[in-house]
């Protein structure tokens, strides 16, 4: 029987002085995403103009319909895609809900390490190591939907290591 590996250790995550870390990393990483007015990512203008022709293609103002027809096929950019065109329903603007689709992965790169950390019994600090690395070669060159898929990494390797002790249905 394998051993069951502590999920945390004891009072990890009550530490006021790392949580204070953590939101201090956070912000400083989350800047540069809200500053711009328009973020300079290599393919970001494209995947943006995708998701605003599908946004906007039946709407009248736009005339996308008569230019392009929707191939809504699943394609590796589903996720950031289709994030992106809901949040554009909130928001009103295929930027900003980028923006926010871009603060998730930042953050969640950083709490997938956290989490995963915790999982091996680890310390938790760890996770700020992360936060460089949010900023990427892939992300400069407008690779997001890898980069969200590695910011899901993390959380992935926790459910398959809880599946691994106690496997269920």
């Amino acid at each position: 029987q394998a051993p069951v590996i502590a999920d945390c250790q004891p009072g990890a995550t009550r530490d006021p002085l790392l949580i204070a870390a953590f939101v201090v990393s956070a912000l400083a990483t989350l800047r540069p995403i809200w500053i711009a007015k328009y973020l300079p990512l290599l393919d970001l203008p494209n995947h943006l103009t995708a998701v605003a022709v599908w946004h906007y293609h039946d709407d009248p103002k736009w005339d996308f319909a008569r230019w392009y027809d929707l191939n809504l096929v699943p394609l590796p950019y589903w996720a950031h895609y289709y994030t992106v065109h809901l949040l554009t329903y909130v928001t009103r603007s295929v930027e900003l809900a980028n923006k926010i689709f871009l603060t998730g992965y930042a953050l969640a790169l950083p709490l997938g390490a956290w989490a995963l950390a915790r999982r091996f019994g680890r310390s938790p600090w760890l996770a700020l190591f992360a936060f460089p690395l949010v900023w990427n070669f892939n992300l400069g060159d407008g690779f997001i939907a890898y980069c969200a898929g590695f910011a899901a990494v993390p959380f992935g390797l926790v459910v398959v290591d809880r599946h691994a002790v106690e496997p269920t249905w």
